[in-house]
């Protein structure tokens, strides 16, 4: 529902503007396109009036306020172009030059030579704007210029204490962190990184110490930023207006030539982000401001985690196999081979796997060319680290398998239910609208999890339950709504079925045995249904590490969705069911049918033909029955828990085509390599965790002979004899997805040039559709599904005590795995494999960084332990380990622990300390 803004009309400077009520003189000022010189404000955090540079006279009001202070009103007659306004803007700017470098902002000559020239003049003052790491881009420079400051003779160099004075001494630069670097000699106590860090990220990393002209700011306890929390966000780049914090990547790159806004491809929110190019790369980048999804955040992995697409091992030329080895060609030579050999394959002897970080457009073509071309049903995507069920349950009782609401729902909601694996680390721009919902807008947080995240800081309710037991904790939950009558009766009886069969299955769950089988106390699970279903509109989030790494993850996200039902928390704003899809364009990749089970816009499959999964393709080819395989943009091959299985079946088959942007271990296994390109360099959409398709612009030329994706697919498709791949443009391909997808029918790249659209959008005048199931479900009444009897984890034994979950680290994996790729600096974190609780590592006699052995059934592995009470007694935990390099997998430990993974989740093992 859209909100009623009202507006005040006020004059500035004589111009008559039209402004919305409640917000700062400053802000109606710059949107109307009048500017009023400011430093320390920045829109979206608090008002600090540090710097009082924005002056202005206002009619009738006492002396000259700050306008960044001062609230618009009816009326209101604002100057701020006056004489002695100004006067008061250039004496306080003065006064805070004189504590900064300022010999370039206050020279007579800066109008003749710029800020890039060398000054022959004053060859004594080595430090000015031409040395500084932020020339051309420094706010500090720019405010200075429009105030013309050098045209007025400066009132504070005779202080002592000033930048050019005797008693001034130079502050040490802080370069411990590998992403940021901190030189607060330049800082002019804006305090906008103190108030970003705090208000918007919630992590508290800055502070302001001491008072009067002692003033200053540095990290909390002046502690590396590593170990105040910093998780690398870059938000405090962002706000600052000087040189005090810098990205140490692009610290010395200068400004850039061209900027381009696209859509990010580190995760599931669908960040858009500015890559800021230079000499044909990207030298940095930045949150877009306006970006729908992400309203100018970021972390660490889009901003510090793209130097792959730089990478010279970059493969830019297409190869086929010749005598065994893989050797450079031509298209010609490389797509006749291809269409040649793969025409022999048509029909189920065919399968292809696509990437979910592919574009739309070309996902959309493969599974064209599997089903029209092939004539083979078995297409599908990777599922390393998501999998179909993880949206399954929600298309099985909901009607389609995509969260319900928008990212901004999750702002907005009166509680907000969390579950799953750590949203701080897999989805940073969801988690800062849960954690800023809870800390600003009075939203109620309730976190279910075993182990300690950043999410426990801004919790008024932790359900901390033994790990295992998720579906039992949410059965008590259900029971719980039911027995306090907290259900919503009308929406049940109007839009569900299946009530009676629910609450028959919820008589096993009796609150005593389930707080005795998940270790939470019944008061906790009474209060959490009384939050959840009390609080107004309740918003659910989980992500894959509940389908992942719980004892049965549909089950237990079946009954999330019996709680929004329950509660009548469906199709409702600030409320609904938000999954977290893992990858960038995870949503859009079964959008467009390149899954078993649907067609393109979850149509039914032709005569109902499945097709095989992954992992059915993986073992057909095993034994021979699928022949052939097209494998885009994954590498399987390296780090998968089955890799053996994988590489024996990839070896099995006649014919392997792989299109990668690198020479993968999968690739190098491969007949014909194509090269293709990354997202810079392509053109298309990607859909992201909220259904928003969104424009992928491409930023850099194509290297080399690389081919964008649609381009690549739909000329094989033509060599193959197909008639209807003619494209000219991705754009081409979107207007036959949204012919072929009802769900996409209004959706087009003009229009998603203004801004992304949520899905269904049925038609070119649609603006898309927020919140899912406002009036009705396309199942006909949403169905309630009863549970199972309680299951409980495997019972510890005399040998075995304890039980031993595990999980991925996607934060670590996914940025260490793409910084290696460029050599750089691969994490600002240890590594960390296996947690410990202290009172279990006392038992065994264990101290920090001890070597143990894993053992359970035939499985042992070799770890380091980590010991902390971010674990839970009795219940060790091991992240999955990082990779390198494919060399890593034949000679490191970490290649038995990838492989025993699986089985070693919620398993009793033993421990034994190696000497």
């Amino acid at each position: 529902m859209a909100k009623v803004i009202e507006k005040v009309t006020l004059t500035i400077d004589g111009q008559q503007i039209e402004a919305e009520k409640g917000i700062p003189v400053l802000l109606a000022a710059e949107r109307a396109g009048i500017a009023i010189p400011h430093l320390c404000y920045y829109e979206g955090l608090s008002v600090y009036a540090g710097c009082r540079v924005c002056v202005v006279e206002i009619e009738g009001a006492r002396g000259l306020p700050t306008s960044c202070t001062t609230l618009v009103a009816e009326g209101m007659v604002v100057r701020t172009k006056k004489d002695n306004v100004l006067d008061m803007q250039r004496g306080v700017m003065s006064l805070i030059l004189a504590d900064h470098p300022d010999r370039c902002l206050t020279c007579h000559r800066q109008e003749h030579c710029g800020m890039d020239g060398i000054c022959l003049r004053d060859a004594v003052v080595t430090y000015r704007c031409l040395t500084c790491a932020k020339n051309k881009r420094c706010e500090f420079q720019s405010t200075s210029e429009e105030m013309e400051m050098h045209k007025y003779p400066a009132r504070y160099y005779q202080e002592s204490s000033s930048w050019y004075g005797p008693d001034h001494v130079e502050k040490p630069i802080k370069r411990t962190n590998p992403f940021i670097e901190l030189d607060f000699n330049e800082c002019i106590l804006c305090a906008r990184c103190v108030r970003a860090c705090d208000e918007i990220r919630g992590l508290n990393c800055y502070e302001v110490s001491n008072k009067g002209p002692l003033a200053e700011i540095n990290t909390a306890f002046s502690l590396p930023l590593q170990d105040v929390g910093c998780d690398a966000c870059g938000a405090c780049i962002d706000v600052c207006p000087v040189a005090c914090i810098l990205d140490r990547p692009s610290k010395w790159m200068g400004a850039a030539k061209e900027i381009v806004t696209t859509t990010c491809v580190q995760c599931g929110d669908g960040c858009q982000i500015n890559l800021e190019l230079k000499n044909g790369k990207i030298m940095r980048v930045t949150p877009d401001k306006d970006g729908p999804a992400n309203h100018g955040q970021g972390c660490a992995r889009g901003r510090f985690g793209l130097g792959f697409v730089s990478d010279p091992k970059r493969i830019t030329e297409p190869m086929v196999r010749k005598n065994g080895v893989l050797v450079e060609t031509t298209w010609q030579e490389a797509m006749e081979t291809a269409a040649k050999a793969l025409a022999n394959y048509k029909g189920p002897a065919f399968g292809a796997v696509v990437s979910t970080k592919n574009t739309n457009e070309q996902n959309y073509l493969i599974q064209k060319l599997t089903r029209r071309v092939m004539g083979s049903p078995n297409i599908d995507y990777y599922t390393k680290f998501d999998d179909p069920a993880t949206v399954a349950p929600l298309a099985e009782m909901l009607g389609y398998p995509a969260m319900t609401n928008s990212m901004d729902d999750i702002g907005e909601a009166a509680c907000i239910f969390v579950m799953g694996g750590d949203t701080q680390v897999t989805h940073p721009i969801a988690s800062w609208q849960a954690r800023t919902d809870a800390r600003y807008r009075g939203g109620k947080l309730i976190y279910a999890g075993p182990r300690w995240t950043e999410m426990c800081k801004w919790a008024d309710l932790w359900l901390r339950y033994n790990p295992g037991t998720e579906v039992a904790l949410l059965g008590g939950i259900l029971r719980a709504l039911l027995d306090q009558g907290l259900q919503n009766n009308d929406f049940i009886g109007a839009r569900c079925e299946g009530l009676d069969e629910l609450r028959s299955s919820l008589s096993a769950y009796e609150l005593a045995k389930v707080a005795e089988v998940t270790g939470v106390d019944e008061e906790q699970i009474v209060e959490a249904a009384r939050i959840y279903a009390t609080s107004g509109p309740a918003s659910i989030l989980y992500d894959v590490g509940l389908i992942r790494f719980a004892s049965d993850g549909a089950e237990a996200i079946r009954a999330l969705v019996n709680m929004a039902l329950l509660t009548g928390n469906i199709g409702v704003d600030g409320a609904g069911i938000s999954v977290l899809r893992g990858a960038s364009n995870q949503q859009g990749t079964q959008d467009m049918g390149c899954t078993p089970d649907y067609l393109p816009g979850y149509q039914g499959l032709y005569d109902n033909q499945r097709g095989l999964s992954w992992s059915q393709m993986i073992e057909t080819a095993a034994t021979g029955t699928l022949k052939a395989m097209y494998i885009s943009g994954e590498n399987p091959v390296l780090g998968d828990p089955n890799r053996e299985d994988i590489q024996n079946a990839l070896g099995s088959l006649e014919f392997l085509v792989v299109e990668d942007s690198f020479l993968t271990d999968t690739a190098q296994m491969a007949h014909v390599v194509l090269p293709s390109v990354t997202f810079a360099e392509e053109d298309g959409t990607f859909t992201n965790t909220e259904r928003r398709v969104q424009r992928v612009h491409q930023a850099l030329d194509v290297p080399g002979k690389a081919a964008q994706g649609w381009q690549l697919v739909s000329q094989l498709a033509q060599f193959m004899g197909a008639i209807d791949f003619n494209y000219n443009a991705p754009s081409q391909v979107m207007d036959e997805i949204a012919q072929a997808a009802p769900i996409y029918a209004g959706i087009s790249h003009d229009r998603l040039e203004e801004e992304g659209i949520q899905w269904p959008c049925p038609s070119s005048d649609h603006p898309g559709t927020r919140v899912l199931y406002a009036d009705s479900f396309p199942v006909g009444k949403a169905r309630l599904h009863p549970l199972g009897e309680i299951v409980q984890p495997p019972a510890p034994t005399a040998d075995r005590p304890l039980l031993l979950s595990a999980g991925l680290d996607l934060f670590r994996y996914d940025r260490e795995v793409m910084y290696n790729l460029n050599g750089g600096p691969a994490s600002i974190l240890d590594e960390e494999l296996f947690k410990l609780h202290p009172n279990d590592a006392a038992a065994l006699g264990l101290s920090e960084d001890s070597l143990l052995r894993i053992t359970a059934d035939d499985l042992a592995v070799e770890v380091k332990a980590l010991i902390t009470d971010d674990v839970p007694e009795g219940a060790p935990y091991l992240t999955f380990p990082v990779l390198e390099a494919s060399e890593d997998l034949m000679s490191s430990p970490k290649a038995d622990i990838i492989k025993m993974l699986s089985s070693l989740n919620l398993k009793r093992v033993k421990l034994e300390k190696i000497q």
